[in-house]
């Protein structure tokens, strides 16, 4: 919702404050919601810098739909 009314930089901010708490978790849907907004906003560096850091220390959270969005970031960015 942030990153469609172009409040990207709000959306990255909640985020991290997130997964900065430790009484909260991370889900696969925050993630796939993350790499969405910034394919589609264009900030590949933002996507690769979650879909790093999903796939190092979250493997196990690692689905086809963060995957997806991380394609479509690069394709939207012709990255590939």
């Amino acid at each position: 919702c942030y990153a469609k009314n172009g409040e990207m930089e709000n959306m990255l901010a909640l985020f991290h404050r997130i997964k900065q708490e430790e009484s909260t978790k991370l889900s696969t849907a925050m993630y796939s919601i993350a790499l969405n907004g910034c394919s589609h906003t264009g900030r590949i560096e933002d996507a690769w810098h979650i879909f790093t850091e999903l796939e190092q220390n979250h493997r196990h959270m690692l689905s086809a739909k963060c995957v997806v969005a991380m394609l479509d970031c690069c394709a939207r960015k012709q990255q590939f």
